[in-house]
């Protein structure tokens, strides 16, 4: 018996994968827990997955510029 949740995971899992064949269960996971809302009825609520961010984009402002300092100082 799949619970409402079972169902929504394996909804954006299968959304995941046509899109994206390297999307994992993981992100499956973090995609409907963005949109579930416990004891409520979440079958009209399934989105497009989230995008997978590159390395580049999860970088802080702080970070680049105390790499910006390090080289710097080699010089």
């Amino acid at each position: 018996m799949a619970t409402e949740w079972n169902k929504l995971v394996q909804e954006k899992f299968r959304l995941g994968r046509l899109s994206n064949p390297a999307f994992s269960l993981k992100q499956a996971m973090k995609a409907a827990k963005k949109v579930y809302k416990k004891g409520a009825a979440v079958s009209a609520k399934v989105v497009k997955p989230f995008a997978k961010r590159s390395k580049k984009a999860k970088r802080s402002k702080k970070a680049k510029r105390s790499r910006k300092r390090q080289t710097r100082r080699r010089k």
